[in-house]
């Protein structure tokens, strides 16, 4: 059922915010996406407020249909619009689309890890998230076909569709969970934390520790950095094709290509690498698959460069960086450790995306088809050279996270069974 839920709502989205997505681009111009971009990165952090305030007193199951109903609600909206011929459906429809995303990931582990225990959910987990590569490349390959069959507000409904079903499948879930009672608790055990006083927290502790400034001044480069792959990938790609269903079309088939890479590489190949070479040592596969493709992007801009810009950003740090940035923050205290993810994720990572939008509005981005290009070449450098940074105050973190860390707690336990 969890694998279907993923399936199912990734399956949708893609659909449909490729379609919204080419519409923006192709309808309205590449001039809006900055600010797009930039609205998108405050309203993450209004929607992360909003989820910390109601994630303490929903069950994981209220609150994963709450989110569905505000994304449900966003894509009404757009058809309206859609309906009305107004040149702000396609941009709302993306905008409410990528701050919904920062909300539904964070709570879509939670749900599903609800259903089982810690160490169950390090086996069950990745499986399941394996639906939403899946999703991703029976999306993307079927996009063209979608595009003969059906108008852009068909694919809408379909989307809209897709999280009616999905609303369905998580109140089936329940049903065919092993541990039922533990869907009935709420995203947040313990005592309530709000959100500002999380961030508070946070943010206090990483003043205090040196190896924290540096991941969320990764964390700061890379959002700004991907802000502008993103404006200059689309800017080369609206040259080639000529119409929305083309171009979108285009990118479903790409993405789908870069998650046949990325699945595999995600199932079986991560792990191995940081097996053999260590997690510091794995950490900068991605800033170096960054800097050659912004390399490329900018020695020599096309459709090929700007298709590997939109793999880059997309499959590429979805297979290399998702994974090794979560882990990273294993080197932080436990009990510090969900507050500096917060303070990542709520705000350090949306004002980069803030920043890189601010960027792409000065005039020379406009002006200049080199100017993007270099702030990418020059960012991506500075990305590289944090990483680098980052890798080699980790082992350092560790060693500080065990002499810090309090286990006497655990004297106090009951002993688990252990089979002999």
């Amino acid at each position: 059922t969890l694998f279907a839920l993923i399936g199912v709502t990734t399956i949708g989205a893609i659909w449909g915010s490729t379609i919204a997505y080419a519409g923006l681009l192709k309808v309205v111009g590449i001039s809006a996406l900055p600010w797009i971009l930039g609205a998108a990165a405050v309203l993450s952090i209004v929607g992360a407020a909003v989820y910390s305030a109601f994630a303490p007193v929903l069950s994981n199951g209220r609150l994963m249909v709450a989110i569905y109903v505000i994304g449900i609600v966003g894509l009404l909206l757009g058809l309206v619009l859609l309906h009305q011929g107004s040149l702000l459906a396609y941009p709302v429809l993306y905008l409410l689309y990528v701050a919904w995303l920062p909300v539904y990931n964070p709570h879509l582990v939670t749900f599903i890890t609800g259903f089982t225990d810690s160490q169950a959910a390090k086996r069950v987990v990745p499986v399941v998230l394996a639906g939403m590569r899946v999703g991703l490349i029976v999306a993307g390959l079927t996009m063209v076909v979608l595009n003969r069959w059906l108008s852009p507000e068909g694919i809408i409904v379909i989307w809209l569709l897709s999280y009616v079903a999905s609303i369905g499948l998580v109140l089936a879930a329940p049903h065919f969970a092993a541990n039922n009672p533990e869907v009935a608790r709420t995203a947040r055990s313990g005592a309530r934390v709000g959100y500002v006083a999380s961030l508070r927290e946070g943010a206090d502790y990483t003043r205090q520790s040196r190896y924290l400034r540096w991941v969320m001044a990764a964390g700061f480069v890379l959002l700004m950095l991907l802000a502008l792959i993103e404006y200059r990938s689309s800017q080369l790609l609206l040259g080639v094709f000529p119409t929305q269903a083309d171009l979108s079309s285009y990118l479903g088939l790409l993405g789908a290509l870069g998650n046949l890479v990325a699945l595999p590489l995600l199932l079986f190949g991560l792990s191995r690498i940081i097996a053999r070479f260590g997690l510091g040592a794995t950490s900068l596969i991605y800033p170096v698959i960054n800097l050659v493709t912004a390399g490329w992007l900018f020695a020599v801009p096309g459709a090929a460069s700007a298709s590997a810009a939109y793999l880059d950003r997309s499959a590429f740090r979805a297979a290399f960086q998702f994974p090794v940035e979560g882990l990273l923050f294993n080197a932080v205290p436990l009990g510090m450790r969900a507050r500096a993810r917060a303070l990542s994720v709520g705000l350090v990572g949306p004002m980069g995306a803030f920043g890189g939008s601010l960027l792409l509005l000065l005039p020379l981005a406009a002006q200049s088809e080199w100017f993007v290009g270099g702030l990418v070449l020059v960012l991506s450098v500075v990305y590289l050279a944090i990483s680098l940074v980052v890798r080699r105050e980790y082992s350092d973190a560790v060693v500080r996270m065990l002499r810090e860390e309090d286990y006497s707690s655990m004297l106090h336990q009951d002993a688990s069974p252990v089979m002999v």
